[in-house]
Formats: structure tokens, sequence, C-alpha cells
């Protein structure tokens, strides 16, 4: 159960901002990791540690790497059909691990060609997420308006905000309303004129 505190743990600071304070509750848990049994758990101390890591590793290539290993230690868990139940309550599947790897690489990502990548990521973890995450399809459409950004794309980055928006409030998420609320911020200062961006601060209430 202390291995469980940490991870949630580092997930609320992580929430929170508390990058360093996040990175030492999931050093905790990982230290603990070969005694962790084949279950959710033990795959989301995986891929939180690499989620954690993330913006730490941008001009770090050996970070970089490390984070890579984590999330495919956590893939290789699901390929090998080795799940066991534990009593975490924690979601483990396929497409969290696919949308966890292309929030990593749009992290890093330099060049068009990278963020083709990091498309085909995203595509799969939407493709393959369980109806019964659709709250999930939430955060898959922040990465996507966070990626047509990336790629200059203003009207698509806030088409795919509206349509987190919509899971949103749906799923009655405030959490990741919120989160869409400050990236419309974002998309403001930058082109505060934009009719895609302007709707989607209507949308949002703040006109």
């Amino acid at each position: 159960m202390y291995r469980l505190f940490n991870v949630n743990s580092a997930c609320t600071n992580s929430q929170q901002v508390k990058a360093g304070k996040a990175r030492e509750d999931i050093a905790a848990a990982m230290e603990c990791i070969d005694k962790v049994r084949n279950g959710p758990l033990k795959g989301n101390i995986y891929l939180e540690s690499a989620n954690i890591n993330t913006p730490f590793a941008i001009n770090d290539r050996k970070l970089q790497d490390q984070c890579k290993a984590w999330q495919e230690k956590a893939a290789n868990m699901l390929y090998k059909g080795s799940i066991e139940s534990d009593e975490s309550f924690f979601r483990f599947n396929l497409s969290a691990v696919h949308h966890e790897k292309a929030k990593s690489l749009l992290h890093w990502q330099r060049t068009r060609d990278d963020r083709k990548v990091v498309r085909s990521k995203l595509t799969t973890a939407m493709e393959t997420l369980n109806p019964d995450l659709n709250v999930w399809r939430a955060y898959y459409y922040m990465t996507q308006a966070r990626l047509e950004l990336a790629d200059h794309d203003l009207e698509g980055s806030a088409q795919s905000a509206k349509a987190a928006l919509k899971i949103a409030r749906i799923m009655h998420s405030k959490m990741e309303e919120e989160n869409v609320r400050q990236f419309y911020y974002q998309l403001s200062q930058q082109a505060a004129n934009n009719p895609y961006v302007s709707n989607l601060g209507v949308e949002l209430g703040i006109f």
C-alpha cells in the first residue's frame, strides 16, 4: 500500500505542477518495482515514471531513452498477457500506453516527421480506447490540440480543444474543463482574433 500511496502522491503532485516532489514520489515507487506483482499498479508506475520525467528529458537523450524503456516495459506486460488483478483500482491498457508515448514524443518533437509519429501513436490510442473509458477521450483530444498547435494549425487546435471540452462536460470532469480553459488562454495569446479560438472562448463562457 505504501507503493500505491507513492504513485497517487506522484500523480497529484504532477497535476499540481510540483514536478520535483512528483519525481521524488515516483522514484520511491520505482525502487520497489521488482516486488510489485504484474498488475495495473506496476504498469502505471512505469507509465507515470515516464510521464513525470518527460519534461526533464527535452535536452537529455539518455533520459528520453529511459522514459521510452519504461513505456516499453508497460507495453510488454500487456502484450504478454501477464496482467494480474490487484487492489489498486488503476486502469491499465494499451490505449493508455500509446497515449503516454504520444505525450512524451510531443514534448521532444523538433520536426514534422517527429510530429507524424506523435499523430500515429495518438490515433492508435483513440482507436483502441474502450468505450467505458470515454472520459479519457478528453485527455486524448487535449494532446491532439497541443499537437495541432505544434503544427501551427490554430483551427485544428481549437477544434480539438472544443471536442475535449464537450466530453469533459458530459463526464462532469471539472479538472479537464479547467485544462481546456488554460489552453484557450495559451491560444488566445497567439491569435486572439482567430475565429476558431474566439469560438472556443465562447464555448467556455469567457465572452
